[in-house]
C-alpha cells in the first residue's frame, strides 16, 4: 500500500513535468497555502536532518518522501548526496498530490525531462536562505533562472510556488520546502522533450481538457 503510494506520486512528478504551470488551483499560479502540510512546518525535525546529506533528509521528512522518490528517479543522488553545498527547493506531497488524476491517463517514461525538472529545484554551490534569495531576485539553478519577490514576508518563487518552511539546514545544503513544483522555461528542458500533449485545452498542458490556468 505503502509502495503502491509512492509509486503513483513518482509517476505524478514524472507527468507533471510536463503541464504549464505545474501548480494547480488558483488564478495567480500559485499554490493554494492548503496544501502545505498541516498549514505549519511543527513536521521538520531540524535536529534529525542537521547531520546528513539533503537526500537522506529528504527521506527523514515524511513530507518530503515524494521529492525525494523524483530525486532519485532522476538520478540525482550521488549529486545531492555529495559535498555541496547546495540551496534545494523541496516540494511537499501535497503539492505533488495536488497534480491532477487526468495526468494518469498518459504514462511516460523520461528521465531526462524529469532530471530536467528536478535540477529546477537545486541551486549548486552555495546555501541561500530565504533572505538571501529575496534580496537577490534571482538566482540560477542546475536547470536554468529562478526568481524571487517577497510579499508580506511571503518568499514567492518563480511565480509559481511559496517558501512554506525556509532555512533547514543539512549537511550539505539549505533546504526551502516550497508549496509547488516548479518549472523551469522550455528553452531550458532536456534536449528532446517537449513541454505540452496533443489533445490539452491549455497551451504547454499535459492534462487533457483541463482549466489550469496559464502563468
Amino acid at each position: 500500500m505503502h509502495g503502491n503510494r509512492l509509486l503513483r506520486r513518482r509517476v505524478a512528478v514524472m507527468l507533471a513535468a510536463l503541464s504549464a504551470p505545474l501548480i494547480v488551483g488558483t488564478s495567480t499560479g500559485v499554490a493554494d497555502a492548503s496544501s502545505a502540510p498541516s498549514g505549519n512546518c511543527d513536521w521538520v525535525d531540524a535536529g534529525a536532518v542537521a547531520d546528513v546529506s539533503v537526500v537522506e533528509a529528504t527521506a527523514v521528512l515524511g513530507e518530503l518522501e515524494t521529492f525525494n522518490t523524483a530525486v532519485d528517479a532522476a538520478g540525482l543522488t550521488e549529486l545531492l548526496g555529495g559535498e555541496g553545498p547546495f540551496t534545494v527547493f523541496a516540494a511537499t506531497n501535497a503539492a505533488i498530490d495536488a497534480v491532477p488524476e487526468a495526468v494518469f491517463a498518459s504514462l511516460i517514461n523520461d528521465p531526462e525531462l524529469l532530471a530536467s525538472i528536478i535540477e529546477f529545484h537545486v541551486v549548486e554551490g552555495e546555501r541561500l536562505s530565504a533572505a538571501d534569495l529575496a534580496a537577490a531576485g534571482t538566482v540560477e539553478t542546475l536547470s536554468g533562472p529562478l526568481t524571487f519577490t517577497s510579499d508580506g514576508g511571503i518568499v514567492v518563487v518563480n511565480g509559481q510556488a511559496t517558501i512554506a518552511c525556509p532555512d533547514i539546514e543539512t549537511a550539505n545544503a539549505t533546504v526551502h520546502v516550497i508549496d509547488g513544483l516548479l518549472q523551469p522555461a522550455t528553452d531550458d528542458l532536456a534536449p528532446g522533450s517537449s513541454s505540452s500533449v496533443p489533445g490539452s485545452s491549455v497551451p504547454g498542458s499535459s492534462v487533457p481538457g483541463s482549466s489550469i490556468p496559464a502563468p
